[in-house]
């Protein structure tokens, strides 16, 4: 093997340094220390592949790493751990997908949707919800259908008890006609969720009135699946009030 040290090399623009070999075999090129590159751009990258002079990596900013891909940005890696594809700046109302591992969000362009696909099975989970290494729910496909499933096995519960004011309770909620303020045309059927925090608090995420620290509004959200023991329990309830009472009248002979 034949081994060349150089302290530098130097081209005049525009030519090419090659470093070939004339026995057949790859040439390698064992770098110590660090190797600067010019910065690069989209169209012609500072690292290409041989007779691909469009692709490749370049670095179009201070703490910012990029792949161009025929002559056009494809991926974008910034200083804040956040990858970007098919788009160059941060942000949710930019188009493109980003990945983040310090706001942990996930954007797309608009009109586009995230697609899950397993290629075998029938019945099995596509995502999985955990917190501390612990299945909390997840999405799952049971050969036919897409359910979304909350924890619920015994074995994560205590202090079970049966609900015993379902009737009571179910009073207190104020179902709701309304317009989301976003689409005026729209009317809809629903709660108002701080009204519903009052009596099946489990029912909602967040506070009422909350704002960020820049003084912008954090709403708040429903899940209207955790009204269904409140309302079980109170048709229970009523379909025992209503079998007492067909009771007595059948023994009142009416």
């Amino acid at each position: 093997m034949s081994t060349l040290k150089v302290n530098s090399i130097e081209a005049n623009t525009g030519s090419e340094i090659d470093i070939n070999s004339t026995l057949g075999t790859i040439p390698s090129i064992i770098i110590s220390g660090v190797t600067t590159v010019a910065a690069g751009s989209a169209a012609a990258p500072s690292i290409t592949p041989t007779g691909d002079s469009d692709t490749g990596i370049f670095f179009p900013s201070a703490d910012t790493v990029a792949i161009g891909e025929g002559g056009a940005e494809a991926l974008r890696i910034i200083n804040n751990k956040t990858v970007l594809i098919g788009k160059t700046a941060q942000g949710l109302g930019n188009d493109g997908c980003e990945f983040s591992a310090t706001t942990n969000r996930m954007s797309m362009p608009s009109g586009n949707y995230l697609e899950i696909n397993k290629t075998t099975g029938t019945s099995q989970t596509l995502i999985d919800f955990q917190t501390g290494a612990v299945s909390r729910g997840n999405i799952s496909y049971n050969g036919t259908n897409v359910a979304y499933n909350t924890s619920s096995d015994y074995r994560l519960k205590e202090n079970i008890a049966p609900v015993s004011d379902g009737i009571s309770r179910l009073l207190l909620l104020k179902p709701s006609r309304f317009n989301f303020v976003f689409n005026p045309d729209k009317v809809v059927d629903g709660f108002i969720a701080h009204e519903v925090q009052e009596v099946v608090p489990e029912a909602i995420y967040g506070e009422k009135d909350a704002v960020d620290d820049d003084g912008n509004p954090v709403y708040q959200g429903i899940d209207q699946s955790k009204l269904v023991p409140l309302l079980t329990a109170a048709l229970q309830e009523a379909v025992a009030k209503i079998e007492s009472l067909e009771t007595r009248l059948t023994a009142a002979g009416i």
